[in-house]
């Protein structure tokens, strides 16, 4: 897990995942009602200074990437990688059977980390989020989820 992290923090440092920080905000609208379900339900339990904690625990629970173009840009890239750096696709066919092996095998792992790099994004933008979420909540009105 700290390789991930310290991966992440080496990415985000970088301006690499800025794009996927920009999408923690409409993810949050586009799921405000199964978030504010979510809240409701776990508030009791952890209260509203955790706020944040509930959040994380919604985008580990919902297991949607923010953006789903993004994510699937992403993963095509990281296995076409994967498979260029394999000495033994030399063939069309031998490329499909190598896709189609990485995605049995590790594209499970791949949709995990990128929902664990959610959360740590999430982290790094929850200042200027969970204020517009809270007032979602006590206005009942998502616009300010702009």
């Amino acid at each position: 897990m700290s390789q991930l992290i310290e991966q992440f923090d080496s990415e985000y440092n970088k301006g690499n995942l800025d794009e996927l920080a920009r999408c923690a905000l409409p993810f949050i609208r586009n799921h405000w009602v199964d978030l504010r379900n979510f809240i409701d339900r776990f508030r009791p339990l952890l209260g509203d200074e955790r706020l944040d904690t509930i959040v994380k625990l919604f985008i580990l629970h919902y297991n949607m990437p923010f953006d789903m173009g993004l994510y699937m840009s992403s993963q095509r890239k990281f296995i076409e990688d994967t498979v260029q750096r394999s000495n033994s696709v030399t063939s069309p066919d031998d490329r499909r059977e190598a896709v189609a092996e990485w995605i049995r095998e590790n594209a499970q792992k791949h949709r995990h980390q990128a929902i664990l790099k959610q959360v740590l994004c999430f982290e790094k933008v929850k200042e200027q989020i969970l204020p517009l979420i809270r007032q979602a909540m006590a206005t009942g009105d998502i616009s300010s989820l702009r």
